[in-house]
């Protein structure tokens, strides 16, 4: 529906900030229509897609969208147009992982409700059959041959950022787990499919399973750039309805920041937010943009940056000093491993010696 002017204080935000887009918000994501039809190409035809990109690039939002909603408007696999999603990120419990995420929504069962037994089955299964055990999850489940169903593995470089709990002999589920990636994508009489998202800067890593090295390489795919006509997408479909508009040396500053770095993706869907917020929400007039407009909100490479300073000078010298701590604490880095560690909000909140629910009153 196109809202007009006076309908402003009644639209919501469609764009999302800093975290990724849902399936739910996928009439608001513009930009992105043929990277869902190659990736749907991909699948169609190895049953596999590896999707990587910088961090930030965008990739679970193609997936969450983009891929999910056109592939729940039918689109045709190998056992018809209905598709069963299970979609989990590998953490350093991969096989649990995955398992919980098979049992979220009893999306194996015809009625969408799960058994309490279904979690200790899955992982049962895992266990005892190895590499086929999720082929024979799918056979004995109420879905076989009546739905496809897809398994997104989202940010797998887990297994490296992680790599600690992996190193060890004693854990070999980083191998369990891409070993039933690429054994469950090769069996002809199932309908299961992959897709697995990772950070470019990883990509390499996966050369050390040798079984998944076989068929990834034809079943890659790099995320792109979002071109000018993506953006132009963008604020013709959520913008100019409410009679926001952006000169051409605007459109092509967003065009060339995102062309000469992917990773400020982020920061230019955050401008956009605060754009929305303020002119779309807050105000009722109309508005052009050009460059020096947009620098007053920070631009899109200081646009993060721009809130951040904004918040620490509405509060007092007592709530900064604690901010800054708890943005020391946030992160443990372990130099000598060119790595870091989240902290959990227990372990900042004994750093900095405060309570913990003097966090949710920050």
């Amino acid at each position: 529906m196109n809202l007009n002017i006076r309908e402003k204080s009644k639209a919501s935000n469609p764009f999302v900030g800093l975290r990724a887009y849902k399936s739910a918000e996928s009439k608001h994501f513009y930009g992105r229509e043929e990277d869902v039809e190659e990736l749907l190409l991909i699948l169609q035809k190895n049953k596999l897609v590896n999707l990587a990109g910088p961090a930030g690039s965008g990739k679970s939002s193609l997936l969450n969208a983009g891929l999910i909603p056109r592939l729940k408007e039918g689109f045709v696999g190998q056992a018809g147009r209905d598709w069963a999603i299970c979609s989990f990120r590998p953490g350093i419990s991969p096989i649990e992982n995955f398992c919980h995420a098979l049992t979220s929504g009893g999306l194996l069962n015809l009625d969408n409700k799960p058994n309490t037994s279904d979690y200790n089955d899955f992982k049962s299964h895992l266990g005892d059959f190895g590499a086929m055990g999720l082929a024979k999850i799918y056979k004995n489940s109420e879905i076989f041959n009546k739905k496809n169903l897809l398994v997104i593995i989202d940010q797998l470089e887990d297994l490296f950022v992680f790599n600690k709990f992996f190193n060890d002999r004693s854990s070999e589920e980083d191998e369990e787990l891409l070993d039933l990636v690429s054994r469950s994508v090769k069996v002809d009489n199932v309908a299961i499919y992959f897709v697995i998202a990772i950070q470019t800067e990883y990509m390499a890593n996966l050369s050390a399973y040798s079984k998944l090295q076989e068929i990834i390489s034809k079943s890659h795919y790099a995320i792109k750039s979002i071109d000018t006509n993506g953006i132009g997408d963008i604020l013709n479909n959520i913008f100019h309805k409410q009679k926001i508009s952006f000169d051409t040396e605007t459109i092509d500053y967003f065009d060339n920041v995102i062309k000469h770095d992917l990773r400020y993706l982020p920061n230019l869907q955050f401008l956009f937010y605060k754009l929305f917020q303020k002119h779309a929400i807050e105000d009722d007039t109309p508005i052009n943009f050009d460059i020096e407009k947009i620098i007053e909100f920070g631009g899109v490479e200081n646009a993060i940056k721009k809130e951040l300073e904004n918040y620490q000078h509405s509060l007092n010298d007592l709530d900064k000093n604690l901010v800054r701590k708890i943005f020391k604490a946030l992160l443990n880095f372990e130099i000598s491993k060119n790595e870091s560690e989240y902290e959990s909000i227990s372990k900042i909140t004994e750093i900095i010696d405060i309570k913990p629910d003097v966090l949710t009153n920050l």
